[in-house]
């Protein structure tokens, strides 16, 4: 993680002292993106508020309790060409998104509550911004523990400010389950039921202009009144084998045939490390590639090569435990370690660094590989 921060640090160095300011500003939305995916609201909301005071977003955004974040550049936060759903989520949330827009507006606000739950990583609050971009409405992005008060009431008084806005938007509220929990908890004291209660109240007589996503990561914590208030429940999960080679040609075939330079014979050979590895999200699939990409443009290419992703399976930490990959795939191992020593590391630095000793490494490299 430090390695891919230092990188992504040079890059806008570089990009600010060469003057790129379109390609920097792009940059730095995408950096956005992804703090926000992984819940990094500070640096998140920092990025923003630069671009926005150098006036390269409009002023359109206002905050509540200085976390939560309200943008009209519906642009902004999602490029559509970089969103990738399942077959199945495509279909689902593509059949929400026609009901929507066939109605303009006027559907019942019943219906208007989407629940999206599933393992961290797995693009729950993308979709919420790609849902947002589709329908063409300002998404108000609520981080529910940002939220939470010590003082008797004012957590209620939070959630019902969130939703005071007027005129059409999606409330997206993340990590839901920290003041949706059930009210059967035999640890409650009575703030959280007072907490829910508020809750299924502002449910039911929010706006029916607002349109209300919420993610969670354990759905099976939340109350049942509040599930039955949320008649589209769609599981975001990890990805099978064939999604995740499906996702991984899509984000490196992004931009045609400027980005990919992979040979079938490399693909098949990186897809079995991910297998080995268990990359199976679609946010730890998306950041290998992010951080090949950080390797192509340091290197000043166009194309992403095969080298860029051995690199940084080496250097950010991904290989830390492949000493216990050994009982399962030996011959894989083997490969990796040989491709490991092309980019010119000795020996002794790969043992090190995976945690093999320097005696037995001869062992794991040459596993009848030829």
């Amino acid at each position: 993680m430090k390695s891919n921060t230092n990188k992504n640090f040079i890059e806008v160095a570089r990009l600010g002292l060469r003057g790129e300011r379109n390609t920097l500003v792009d940059l730095l939305q995408k950096l956005a993106v992804n703090e926000i995916n992984k819940n990094h609201h500070e640096i998140y909301n920092s990025i923003m508020k630069l671009l926005r005071d150098e006036d390269i977003l409009q002023p359109a955004m206002s905050e509540f309790g200085g976390n939560i974040n309200y943008s009209k550049e519906k642009s902004l936060l999602v490029d559509l060409n970089d969103i990738w759903l399942t077959p199945i989520l495509q279909k689902r949330i593509g059949k929400i998104l026609e009901y929507f827009k066939k109605t303009n507006g006027t559907a019942n606000k019943n219906l208007k509550r989407i629940l999206l739950y599933g393992p961290p990583g797995t693009g729950k609050t993308t979709i919420g911004f790609y849902i947002a971009k589709e329908l063409g409405l300002p998404i108000r992005y609520v981080k529910v523990t940002e939220m939470l008060s010590s003082k008797l009431g004012e957590t209620m008084k939070n959630i019902s400010d969130v939703f005071q806005n007027p005129g059409r938007e999606i409330i997206f509220i993340d990590e839901f389950d920290a003041f949706a929990k059930t009210r059967a908890d035999s640890n409650d004291v009575g703030e959280l039921k007072r907490i829910v209660n508020s809750m299924i109240q502002t449910l039911d007589f929010a706006s029916p202009e607002k349109v209300i996503i919420v993610a969670t990561n354990i759905v099976d914590s939340l109350d049942s009144a509040i599930l039955r208030r949320f008649p589209f429940k769609i599981e975001v999960g990890t990805l099978n084998q064939n999604e995740k080679r499906e996702f991984f040609v899509h984000l490196i075939n992004r931009g045609g045939d400027k980005k990919n330079k992979l040979s079938e014979k490399e693909l098949f050979f990186l897809f079995n490390v991910f297998d080995l590895l268990n990359l199976d999200t679609v946010d730890k699939i998306k950041t290998i590639v992010e951080k090949a990409e950080v390797e192509m443009t340091l290197a000043d290419r166009e194309k992403i090569i095969y080298s860029d992703f051995i690199e940084v399976l080496f250097m950010d930490g991904y290989l830390s435990e492949m000493k216990s990959i050994k009982n399962k795939n030996r011959k894989i191992l083997a490969l990796l370690l040989q491709e490991i020593q092309k980019l010119g590391y000795p020996k002794t630095h790969i043992s090190s660094t995976l945690g093999i000793h320097r005696n037995t490494y001869p062992k794991y490299a040459n596993v009848g590989v030829k």
